[in-house]
């Protein structure tokens, strides 16, 4: 039985549409405003093709596992995250940065843990001069032996 995922979230952006995302696959799609309700409201997916739920279903929006599964699904995706980043190989190496501009996120996630952090902010927004000593001082300290061309830096627009 489908249902709808429990790390489903929608934001109303205007003109009878949503952005809806997944937070356990981190994929973004956009959907009408009406579909969105019914799936949320109903948990009514009658009014999809196939297609359109074999779509929904890989993105991670809609889900035939219980909560149960769907939660040990998601410890494990986690879990194998940590295992490949724990020890690799030098060959291998990377490093993430990820740099959170604002806590000022609309899309509202109830299990996300910056929500908190909002409210405690003295300063909301990360400084250019703040971002610019994290780059230019301590970008090899945090990765060391990561060769330049394998590090990231993901600056995720909210």
């Amino acid at each position: 039985m489908l249902r709808l995922s429990n790390y489903f979230n929608h934001v109303e952006i205007g003109g009878g549409t949503s952005l809806i995302y997944n937070g356990a696959s981190l994929c973004i799609d956009l959907a009408s405003t009406n579909d969105v309700a019914r799936w949320v409201e109903n948990n009514d997916f009658s009014f999809l093709s196939a297609a359109e739920i074999h779509h929904a279903l890989e993105r991670g929006h809609i889900t035939e596992n219980s909560l149960d599964d769907e939660f040990l699904s998601f410890r494990s995706q986690v879990a194998g995250l940590i295992d490949r980043n724990q020890a690799p190989s030098n060959r291998h190496k990377r490093g993430t940065l990820y740099l959170i501009l604002t806590y000022a996120c609309n899309l509202s996630c109830s299990y996300c843990f910056q929500s908190t952090l909002n409210r405690r902010s003295a300063s909301p927004r990360m400084s250019a001069e703040f971002a610019d000593t994290i780059l230019s001082n301590y970008l090899q300290r945090l990765f060391p032996g990561v060769l330049r061309h394998r590090q990231t830096i993901s600056c995720p627009i909210v």
